[in-house]
C-alpha cells in the first residue's frame, strides 16, 4: 500500500514538476526561516539567565557616532542620576562601563608582568553586587568589596591567569596596573561564570 502511494506520488511529483518545484523550495525556506528565528530568539533570551528575577533586569547601553563609532556595554555617568529621579519605577539601579586597558602586574619597583591588553573590564558602583546576587563568593563579600574606589573583584579564573596561583583566594590584596595609572587592590574573588 505505502509503496502505492509512493509511485503515484512520484509521478505526480514528476507530471508537474514546475508546480511540485515552486511548493518544495516553498517548505525548505518557510521552514528553514523558521529554524533561524527559533535560532535567533534562543540565543537572545539565553543571556544571564542564573540571575535571580533575570527577566525584570534590563540593560541600557551606549551608542556612539561621529568621528568615533561604536557600543559600550554600560551607560555614561550622568544617566543613572536621571533614572532615578525620573523613574521611580526602578527598584534598584547599578551603573558600570566597560573598558579595554593594558594591564600589568606590579613584581618588583622596577619590573612589571605584562597581562596584554584586556578587553573584559568593567568599572561597576557598589550597587551593583546587590543587583546581580547571584555571584558565589569565594573570597571577599558583596558588600564591603567595592565599598572603596580602586578595588578589584576577579573571577577565579582571572586571579589564577593574573597572578600564576594555584590557590586564586591567595590574590586577595594584590595589585593590578590598568593603563598607566590606574592601580587596583583585589578585595574580592568570585567563582567564575557559567
Amino acid at each position: 500500500m505505502l509503496s502505492t502511494w509512493l509511485k503515484i506520488g512520484l509521478r505526480s511529483l514528476l507530471r508537474n514538476r514546475l508546480h511540485s518545484l515552486i511548493n518544495v523550495m516553498g517548505l525548505a525556506i518557510g521552514i528553514s526561516a523558521c529554524i533561524c528565528i527559533f535560532s535567533l530568539v534562543n540565543y537572545e533570551m539565553g543571556f544571564d539567565t542564573f540571575h535571580p528575577d533575570s527577566d525584570r533586569i534590563h540593560r541600557i547601553y551606549t551608542s556612539f557616532s561621529g568621528s568615533f563609532e561604536g557600543t559600550n556595554s554600560g551607560c555614561q555617568t550622568g544617566l543613572p542620576p536621571e533614572i532615578r529621579s525620573t523613574l521611580p519605577q526602578v527598584e534598584e539601579l547599578a551603573h558600570f562601563l566597560t573598558f579595554t586597558a593594558k594591564a600589568w602586574i606590579p613584581d618588583s619597583p622596577t619590573e612589571n608582568k605584562d597581562l596584554g591588553i584586556q578587553r573584559d573590564i568593567i568599572f561597576a558602583d557598589p550597587a551593583y553586587f546587590s543587583l546581580f546576587s547571584s555571584y558565589d563568593w569565594v573570597a571577599g563579600n558583596p558588600q564591603s568589596s567595592l565599598s572603596s574606589p580602586f578595588q578589584v573583584v576577579l573571577t577565579e579564573e582571572k586571579a589564577r591567569k593574573y597572578f600564576g596561583l594555584e590557590n586564586a583566594i591567595e590574590g586577595m590584596g594584590r595589585e593590578i596596573l590598568y593603563g598607566d595609572s590606574l592601580r587596583v587592590t583585589v578585595s574580592g574573588i568570585i567563582e567564575s561564570l557559567p
